[in-house]
Parts: structure tokens; sequence; C-alpha cells
């Protein structure tokens, strides 16, 4: 006699996995890959970000302290608003003899490069301000001038304006 050998009728009992559930599987793996990768890159982006703003921080100040070494006017007798003619930022003798003056990329009074200031504009600006406002700029001397530093960098043909610090000195 022969044996008959019987197999389920049911074919979810067997086990495995179908071609249907791994291709799911994957998918879904992937699209959380994706989105695990683009965080990660976001959050190096930013602490580039970071470092740099800081850097650019640094840089402010340091020229802010250049400028506030000086005094707040020339020592001669008729000075002029801005530098004399022929002075030059290794000469200059007063605080706004910075006027208008910017270096791209950041050196210091020597003229030796700092560090990190690649790619990096460092702009200064002297005004005389108002002294019950002083954020309004004033066309004459009232005894308060006010400096503003700005680093900045191209970004994709933009300025970006990465740090920016403003000091009034006062005669």
């Amino acid at each position: 006699m022969r044996t008959r050998h019987r197999f389920p009728q049911n074919r979810r009992c067997r086990t495995g996995y179908t071609l249907v559930e791994v291709s799911m599987s994957t998918l879904l793996i992937g699209v959380v890959l994706i989105g695990a990768m683009n965080t990660a890159g976001y959050a190096t982006r930013g602490q580039i970000d970071n470092k740099e703003r800081a850097q650019a921080k640094l840089l402010a100040n340091a020229m802010l302290a250049e400028i506030l070494e000086l005094p707040y006017q020339e020592p001669t007798v008729t000075p002029v608003f801005g530098p004399e003619s022929g002075e030059v930022r290794a000469t200059y003798n007063d605080v706004d003899d910075y006027k208008q003056f910017t270096d791209s990329p950041p050196v210091n009074k020597q003229g030796v490069a700092m560090a990190g200031g690649t790619g990096l504009t460092r702009s200064v600006t002297v005004a005389y301000a108002e002294p019950n406002n002083l954020m309004a700029t004033s066309t004459t001397d009232k005894g308060i001038k006010r400096i503003s530093v700005v680093v900045s960098a191209v970004r994709s043909a933009t300025n970006v304006e990465l740090a920016n610090m403003t000091t009034i000195v006062v005669k």
C-alpha cells in the first residue's frame, strides 16, 4: 500500500518572507536612512556656521580693539574726519581714520593675514552720533562717534553678514 504525504492545504502555515514583504521593508529602511542622513547633514552644516560666526565675532572684536586704542580726535589743530592724505592703516592716529575701511581677507595692522579670515570681508564705518539718539547720524561733531564693524562672507552670490559690532566713543 502506498502512503500519501499530506501537504497543508493552507499555504499560510509556511514560514519565511515573501518577495513583497522584503521589498516593502527595504523601501522603508531606505526612506528612514535618507531622513537620517539629511538630519546629520543639517547638524554638520549648523556646526560649520556656528564656527564661522564665532570666528567672525573674534575678527570684529580685534578690529574694535585696534580702533579703541587710538584717541578720539587728531592731535592737530584742524582735525580731518577720516584718514588724512597719504595716511595708511599703519599710521592711523585717531578713531575716525578708519572711516570706510575694508579688508578682505582680514589682516592685522602690520598687514599679516589673520587666522580663519579666508573668504571673509571686514568693513568699518565711523560717523558722528546724536547725543539724544546714538543710532542717528549727525553732520557735525557733538563729542560722540559711532563705530561699526561688520564681518561678512559671500554665499551663492549673496553677501551674508556674520557679525556686526557697534560701539560709541566720546571726547
